[in-house]
């Protein structure tokens, strides 16, 4: 089971406040099952520069890796890239993509969207060597129309589902249908802390396996081992 987004790293952004509290939460992770996990700090594109990014980015990882025990998931490292007008014209995105794989996984906008924000994430797309992961989708629910979702889907944008909305009884419904009319997608468990924010990626897959059944896990481990499988390990 892959963990596709989490903000485990530790002093970058509003997740880890320290390498023990992301020690504990590789734990954590470990317990639920979760073989591989990807650190995605978030990155602002009207705020960061990518040179900075990347260098918090190493510095937390150095000292997360100093600590590491030998027993733990794969470890990769990407971002949670902030859509923004012009995203589809940046190259620099491709230096965002999770290691070792063309996943770039795109935080949508928390606005009403519209014809001209799907227009760009598929202009994005089409780049070569990269594949667009869209973020929590299940948070956009109101923001997004079901149009506007289908043709993300139709056009090969891939979905990552939150945990939480699994656990609530509130988002599971439109998740599930979603799962059941596309091809793929990935959970990830958006964790921020041990309390407020933890890692549920093993309890969603309970869920995931009781509601949806064995098509619902095949398409999501077909998901996984299709950008996984031969992705190299950065441990």
């Amino acid at each position: 089971m892959i963990d596709l987004h989490t903000h485990i790293l530790p002093e970058i952004d509003d997740g880890s406040r320290s390498v023990e509290m992301s020690l504990k939460l590789l734990q954590m992770e470990q317990k639920q099952k979760a073989g591989t996990v990807v650190f995605t700090p978030h990155f602002y594109p009207w705020r960061d520069q990518p040179d900075h990014f990347f260098e918090k980015r190493e510095h937390a990882w150095a000292r997360l890796q100093a600590e590491l025990p030998q027993e733990r998931p794969r470890l990769h490292r990407g971002a949670e890239f902030a859509w923004f007008d012009g995203i589809s014209h940046t190259r620099e995105v491709l230096d965002f993509r999770i290691t070792g794989t063309d996943l770039l996984l795109v935080e949508m906008p928390f606005v009403k969207w519209t014809n001209h924000t799907v227009d760009e994430v598929l202009r994005l797309n089409e780049t070569p060597h990269l594949q667009v992961v869209l973020a929590h989708v299940d948070r956009y629910f109101k923001l997004s129309s079901k149009e506007l979702l289908e043709r993300l889907m139709d056009e090969g944008v891939i979905f990552q589902f939150n945990a939480e909305a699994f656990l609530s009884w509130n988002t599971r419904r439109k998740v599930m249908k979603l799962v059941r009319e596309m091809d793929g997608f990935f959970l990830g468990s958006d964790c921020h802390n041990l309390t407020s924010r933890p890692p549920r990626i093993g309890e969603a897959m309970k869920v995931l396996q009781e509601k949806g059944g064995r098509e619902a896990v095949h398409k999501l481990s077909e998901t996984e081992d299709y950008f996984f499988g031969e992705a190299i390990d950065n441990g």
